[in-house]
C-alpha cells in the first residue's frame, strides 16, 4: 500500500501542469487557503536546494489546486490530482507490511493461543494435525493466506492500550528453519501484532487475527 502510494503521487507530480494567473492580491490568500497559517506545504530536496511550493484549497475545476511560492504573491492553478497526497497522514506514508513468507516454502506451522496450540505438518499436498489426522484445508489455506501477505491496517501508538498476548504463530520450511514468527494480541476488536526481532506493533482487524490465529476446533476434518 505504501509503495503504491508512493507511486499514485509520484505519477501525479509527473502529471501536474502550473496553469493560470488567478489571483495576485495577498487578500485573497486566506479564502484560497493560501495563508501562512493554512497552506500545505511541499518541500522538495534538489540538486540546488530545498524547493518549497504552497498549496491551497481546490479549485472549482476538478482536479486543480490553488498554489503559490512563499515569497510571492501571485495564485496559479496546479493542474493535476497532487492536493489529496498532500493530507494523507503520516501512517499512509509508512510501511504496513507485518510479515511475508512464501506459502509454498512452509512445511510446518506452530499456533498457541488461549485455548491451547496445534502443530500442522505438510505431507505432499496434504496438512495433517499433530495426531496425524488432516487439518481442514480452508483453515491451512486461511493461515498460510494471512502469512504470505500479513499486512496491518495501522500502528498502535503510546497513548494505546495493549491487551495481552493472545497467540502466537511461528512457520518453519522443510529444513526446520524458521522463517515467520508475529505474536498477536488477544481482544473482539483491532488486535495489535508484532513480528519476531521488530520493535514496531502494529494494527490488526481482528477477522485477520482469528484467520491467523484460528480455533483449535476449526481445524478438525478436512474440509
Amino acid at each position: 500500500e505504501t509503495a503504491a502510494n508512493l507511486a499514485r503521487f509520484w505519477e501525479a507530480v509527473g502529471d501536474a501542469t502550473v496553469g493560470d494567473l488567478v489571483a495576485s492580491n495577498p487578500e485573497n490568500h486566506p479564502r484560497m487557503g493560501l495563508s501562512a497559517d493554512s497552506a500545505l506545504t511541499l518541500e522538495v530536496e534538489t540538486s540546488a536546494g530545498a524547493e518549497s511550493l504552497l498549496v491551497g484549497t481546490t479549485s472549482a475545476r476538478f482536479g486543480t489546486a490553488f498554489i503559490r511560492l512563499p515569497s510571492e504573491d501571485d495564485v496559479y492553478l496546479l493542474e493535476g490530482n497532487v492536493r489529496p497526497h498532500l493530507t494523507r497522514s503520516l501512517d499512509d506514508w509508512r510501511n504496513k507490511r507485518v510479515a511475508t513468507v512464501d506459502p509454498a516454502a512452509v512445511f510446518r506451522i506452530e499456533v498457541e493461543s488461549a485455548e491451547g496450540g496445534f502443530i500442522l505438518q505438510r505431507s505432499d499436498s496434504v496438512w495433517t494435525q499433530g495426531d496425524g489426522t488432516e487439518a481442514a484445508t480452508t483453515v491451512v489455506r486461511g493461515i498460510l493466506g494471512e502469512m504470505a501477505r500479513l499486512d496491518a491496517s495501522g500502528f498502535y501508538g503510546p497513548a494505546d492500550s495493549l491487551e495481552a498476548p493472545g497467540g502466537s504463530v511461528r512457520a518453519m520450511d522443510e529444513e526446520g528453519n524458521i522463517t515467520f514468527a508475529v505474536e498477536v494480541g488477544s481482544g473482539n476488536g483491532d488486535r495489535w501484532v508484532q513480528a519476531a526481532g521488530d520493535s514496531i506493533i502494529y494494527r490488526m482487524a481482528s477477522w485477520r487475527a482469528n484467520r491467523l490465529v484460528p480455533d483449535l476446533e476449526q481445524l478438525k476434518g478436512a474440509g
